[in-house]
């Protein structure tokens, strides 16, 4: 009898922690971490060469260039549209032959939404706790749509900084009630802080006037298409690192569990980044997140792919991959990395992503790596760019190969001295003084003719440059968008001529009272 009492309630313990018990409805989640945005006050970004003109046969179209456009809105958004039944085109476009155009840089959001509506026809905004809502469809169709939401999604984006927060988004727009596991929110959380911390800055909140040209880091999840609400329900847990099912009781959000349904998720994410390159972003999202449950078949597919590196396909499914493990933290993922370092120094593999390589083991701060990464550093068979991404790494592994006293700095013309003598002017120089010193290849003859250093969330040094005397004058521009104490992140461009000119992203940490660039990464050239 005693036994027969023992499993009855050990057999009540495990029901209790169950994980459906864990799991809480989406209507008792507390409301948006952010105050009501004043929308009309923000600004868009510095992505102008995006647009959202032209013409457009379906709200799917409309919808995916519109999530492009709309990474320069620095702010929460929802944004949906639908067909128009009677043209069975769009709502938007129709009848428009106008090319795309482009939205002057800084310019208020909710004009650049209008000049949007010009072309894209009549839009509404509702403004939720912590995002706003835009829609394309029509008065007397908008009720009825997000009834139906329900049963289909119409074609939607929703942009965040914390993906947590898609379920909130998904749940004002739809009214659709779900219950979800609150610990995988906060995997998600911790996980959208560290990418934050690697591509932009936590600390800048959505209420501060947004700093440009520095990204904010938000996160977007696009559905392209209308997709009914079974698919779209797997497609919205996949995007925070869960799993979907659909029970008696409604949509259940839980963790991710290596079942028969985790298991088919991963194969299909690791196919599409195999089959189209151009496919590569929610796949690679969607593993990353996973994260270490995935890493069995991403560390097959990696050991796989170098036998195969006669294909351009598999040398981006590689570099895909690369990017995917340096988000998983493992000793097993760091062994994977080390033996593909040590084959591309033996010449049994290919180098055609070294530098992706050596940044994923800077990343995770493998030490054991340093002697290789030095090796590449100080070879004077290493391609120019491959060393600098060698140095960097050293950088961030806390090895730098650049002592003190080694800095340079440009000339300085009489007009920008007095700038530069100030505190946040000498604060400037050195930050730059670090990024010619370790990363720039075009400092020889720099002069620095321009600092503006009067807004201490901008710095911002322009000059030019020769090589040689009987060389065209090349210009260079430096801005600082991010100072803290013991950490900064730049802008690095220069334009050269005619096809020659690029831009770099950098972060530098403080160390031992001196600036390191701890990463370096090239945002655009021609």
């Amino acid at each position: 009898m005693r036994e027969i009492i023992a499993c009855f309630l050990i057999s009540i313990f495990l029901a209790s922690c169950s994980s459906s018990d864990r799991l809480v409805s989406i209507r008792d989640h507390p409301p948006g971490q952010y105050r009501k945005i004043d929308y009309l006050q923000w600004k868009t970004g510095s992505e102008s060469w995006l647009c959202a003109g032209g013409r457009y046969s379906s709200a799917s179209g409309f919808v995916h260039n519109f999530a492009a456009y709309g990474r320069g809105f620095h702010f929460p958004f929802a944004a949906w549209a639908v067909k128009n039944k009677r043209t069975g085109q769009a709502q938007f476009m129709e009848n428009k032959e106008e090319p795309c155009f482009e939205y002057p840089d800084h310019q208020p959001w909710a004009e650049a939404l209008k000049r949007i509506g010009i072309w894209a026809g009549p839009y509404r905004t509702k403004i939720h706790s912590g995002f706003i809502e835009i829609v394309w469809a029509a008065d007397k169709d908008e009720k009825k749509i997000r009834g139906s939401m329900q049963k289909w999604v119409p074609p939607i984006v929703f942009q965040s900084r914390n993906t947590a927060d898609y379920l909130e988004m998904w749940h004002a727009v739809s009214g659709m009630d779900f219950r979800y596991d609150p610990d995988l929110l906060t995997v998600s959380s911790n996980y959208d802080r560290k990418r934050l911390i690697e591509e932009s800055d936590p600390a800048i909140s959505l209420t501060e006037t947004p700093v440009y040209p520095f990204p904010l880091g938000f996160l977007q999840f696009e559905t392209s298409e209308r997709l009914a609400v079974d698919d779209f329900m797997h497609k919205l847990a996949a995007h925070i690192g869960g799993l979907a099912n659909n029970s008696e009781n409604g949509w259940l959000i839980e963790k991710f569990q290596r079942n028969k349904q985790g298991l088919q998720l991963i194969e299909d994410c690791i196919a599409r980044l195999k089959k189209d390159f151009h496919d590569s972003a929610e796949p690679v999202e969607i593993l990353s997140r996973i994260g270490t449950p995935a890493l069995p078949e991403i560390l097959r597919e990696f050991r796989l792919v170098n036998n195969q590196h006669d294909s351009f396909i598999n040398w981006d499914a590689e570099r895909f991959l690369i990017t995917i493990l340096s988000r998983i933290s493992s000793p097993e993922r760091d062994e994977a990395l080390l033996n593909a370092l040590k084959e591309i120094l033996g010449g049994t593999r290919w180098k055609m992503n070294l530098h992706d390589i050596i940044e994923a083991l800077a990343s995770s701060n493998c030490q054991a790596a340093a002697p290789m990464i030095e090796q590449i550093a100080n070879s004077p068979k290493s391609e120019p760019e491959t060393r600098l991404a060698a140095r960097v790494a050293l950088n961030a592994l806390g090895r730098p190969t650049v002592l003190p006293g080694q800095e340079k700095a440009p000339d300085v013309i009489s007009s920008a001295q007095k700038a530069i003598n100030t505190d946040s002017g000498k604060q400037a120089m050195a930050l730059l003084c670090a990024v010619l010193n370790q990363c720039d290849e075009y400092s020889t003859g720099m002069q620095l003719r321009y600092a503006d250093v009067s807004n201490p969330n901008m710095f911002v040094l322009r000059g030019y440059y020769r090589k040689r005397a009987d060389e065209k004058q090349s210009w260079w521009m430096f801005e600082v968008p991010v100072l803290r104490p013991d950490r900064a992140f730049v802008r690095f461009s220069y334009v050269c001529g005619e096809l020659c000119s690029g831009g770099f992203l950098g972060r530098l940490k403080k160390q031992n009272g001196r600036w390191i660039v701890t990463k370096w990464q090239r945002q655009w050239i021609s």
